[in-house]
């Protein structure tokens, strides 16, 4: 074996020395390094968790606004019909109230629905809304007049509120909205009564 000179250990030592520093700054960034990443991964993982909790809103929200906005629609315009073709004089007063009533709802879920960036109509493709009104029931029910009218928007009315009242649970047990599931708890009530009363009113 060689024996190494006085001049070379000085130099090996110089390099080990110079590695030594190397690899303990690498250390500093390393560690560095670690902080970046984890800083990132923390931001990303609060967007992402408050999000949802954040919006005050969910999927259950905007399709209950989406599907009550048409919904709201058809009642209103069924009870201007009402106003006027009626004959039962308490009828057609509750029909003002419900037209009323159905076209502020519009207004109010039309506000839900921009506050939420989302569209007032939805994809509805394959998608029935219970108690629905089809064209042809809208033709009949305006081709009539005196108490086969009442009779008619009754059963139409009832049948309505009894599939809307559906939705509107749905939206009290799975939305995140404080004002729709509030919305809906209280149409679940007052579909109920508007029911008795057409009922009442023209002796179904």
């Amino acid at each position: 074996m060689k024996s190494i000179r006085p001049g070379c250990r000085v130099l090996i030592a110089a390099a080990a020395a110079l590695t030594t520093l190397t690899l303990a700054a690498c250390g500093t960034d390393t560690t560095g390094g670690q902080n970046t990443p984890a800083a990132n991964t923390g931001n990303m993982a609060g967007m992402s968790s408050a999000a949802p909790t954040g919006r005050g809103f969910n999927a259950a929200d905007v399709a209950f606004a989406q599907m009550m906005i048409p919904d709201h629609r058809m009642v209103a315009d069924m009870a201007k019909l009402a106003e006027t073709k009626a004959s039962s004089k308490d009828l057609k007063t509750l029909a003002a109230q419900m037209a009323k009533d159905n076209t502020a709802a519009v207004g109010t879920m039309r506000g839900w629905l921009r506050k939420w960036g989302e569209p007032a109509s939805g994809d509805m493709a394959g998608m029935t809304m219970p108690g629905a009104m089809t064209s042809k029931d809208m033709d009949m029910l305006k081709s009539m007049s005196g108490m086969q009218f009442d009779m008619m928007f009754a059963q139409m009315m009832v049948k309505h509120h009894q599939g809307s009242a559906q939705m509107a649970r749905d939206e009290a047990s799975k939305g995140a909205s404080s004002d729709a599931k509030a919305m809906a708890t209280d149409l679940v009530t007052s579909l109920a009564a508007q029911a008795k009363q057409l009922q009442a009113l023209t002796k179904m």
